[in-house]
């Protein structure tokens, strides 16, 4: 395993150049029973052999016995790394390898470390816009998969529906595997927790660049809807709506 986390940092290493991104989010989330900020991360860049792009998020909402956030309750990595050794070859420059790893803590508990292997399809990916399909081999440290595998999307459209500085972006999830779901929709715990064997999430987000109009290109507001299903501990389908603003960097 030691060899699988020196792998992903050398790429990591490897993959950083002049032509990057990096945007820092800070949202609010105000469904009833789930209120509380997120900062999130977002790195991406690309090079000769590929793309990088690394996600890291932070819930907070760890709470002390009068209620007072006083620390994080989650910390998640998601890491993906493209390979395209074949850039050059017309017809086949859509198709990529693809490795990923995700993981990170929650309150009194964790996500366990899995790491991803399979392809990328680049369905579309112009100047404006981006769309990759991915399909992976999943491995989850000491978890029950039902189907070890990955399928994956991420997506991103500038000046979307013809709107100078408007950005539709996000990702999409699915994958097979045993956890506990223990809190229904409303955020309220279970009195029997069940087992579940598959998990869906769709985080959509826009954000408008209104820096435009005073010099600041950078300020972008917007937010995000998270659409799941028995993701995380939650049972059944959850919507979880949150506003921010985003400064890219």
């Amino acid at each position: 395993m030691k060899k699988s986390f020196s792998v992903l940092i050398l790429l990591a290493v490897c993959s950083f150049s002049a032509f990057a991104q990096f945007d820092l989010q800070a949202r609010w989330s105000f469904t009833k029973g789930y209120q509380h900020p997120t900062i999130q991360m977002d790195f991406n860049n690309e090079d000769n052999l590929g793309e990088t792009y690394i996600r890291s998020v932070f819930d907070l909402n760890y709470r002390d016995d009068i209620h007072i956030i006083e620390a994080p309750s989650v910390a998640y990595l998601n890491f993906e790394r493209e390979l395209l050794f074949w850039k050059r070859a017309k017809g086949w420059n859509k198709l990529s390898l693809h490795l990923a790893y995700q993981g990170g803590l929650v309150r009194d508990g964790n996500i366990k470390n899995a790491f991803s292997a399979g392809l990328s399809y680049k369905i579309i990916d112009t100047e404006k816009s981006y769309l990759a399909l991915r399909v992976m081999y999943r491995y989850a440290i000491n978890t029950v998969q039902l189907v070890p595998m990955q399928v994956s999307a991420r997506f991103y459209f500038n000046d979307a529906f013809t709107v100078e500085g408007l950005r539709f972006e996000g990702y999409a999830d699915c994958l097979w595997e045993d956890h506990v779901v223990d809190y229904n929709a409303k955020m309220e715990k279970m009195t029997y927790p069940r087992n579940s064997h598959f998990w869906f999430n769709f985080a959509p987000q826009v954000w408008y660049n209104v820096g435009q109009f005073f010099g600041t290109d950078q300020l972008n507001v917007g937010g995000e809807v998270r659409l799941s299903l028995d993701y995380g501990n939650v049972h059944g389908f959850y919507c979880l709506p949150s506003v921010g603003i985003k400064w890219v960097f």
